[in-house]
Order: structure tokens, then sequence, then C-alpha cells
């Protein structure tokens, strides 16, 4: 019996722990979860418990950014105008700038 009790608990940690943590895996399951609104905040909206991490709002920003990444394009910038740069890789720099030259 014991035993049976870890395996289950193991089996819903497992599956909890997926569902709100994996976005593929939580629209699979979102028809089968119920809806469990609160309405906290005065005027505000109303808020899921059970889908806190992955809130409409959530969802609506991740598609807003796709389509922005899909239908914008990447230019890189020209650093070196500002100064000497150096690369620490990852996209960092280190722009110093130029000295500047005297004016007549």
């Amino acid at each position: 019996m014991r035993r049976a009790g870890a395996l289950a608990f193991f089996a819903v940690n497992i599956a909890t722990g997926l569902v709100f943590n994996v976005p593929a895996v939580f629209e699979i399951a979102r028809p089968a979860l119920p809806e469990l609104q609160v309405g906290w905040l005065d005027g505000g909206p109303r808020l899921s418990l059970l889908d806190n991490l992955r809130m409409e709002q959530h969802r609506e920003q991740a598609a807003w950014l796709r389509t922005i990444d899909q239908n914008v394009e990447a230019r890189p910038l020209s650093l070196e105008a500002l100064g000497r740069v150096t690369d620490f890789g990852n996209r960092v720099f280190r722009v110093e700038p130029a000295a500047m030259r005297p004016s007549n």
C-alpha cells in the first residue's frame, strides 16, 4: 500500500509538472482543466487558479513576439562608428568611445 501511494504521488507529480511547465502539453490538457477563476482584483480581470503560468496574456504575448520574429528583419547594428569595439561573445560588446578630436 505504501509503495502504491508513493508511485501514485510520483505519477501525479510528473503529470502536473509537465502540464504546467511545458506549453505544448498544457495546450493538450487545457480542455480537461476546470475553469476555476477568482475575481480578487476589484475591476480587474478574472484570474484562473490552475493556469497562472500560462495565462491568456502570456499566450497572447508569445504569439505577438512570434509574429514580430517572423515578419521583422533584424539588421545588425554597426558599433564601429561609436568607437573601439571588443566582442565578449554571446552578443555582448564593450564600446570604448573614440578619442575626441580637438575642434579648431
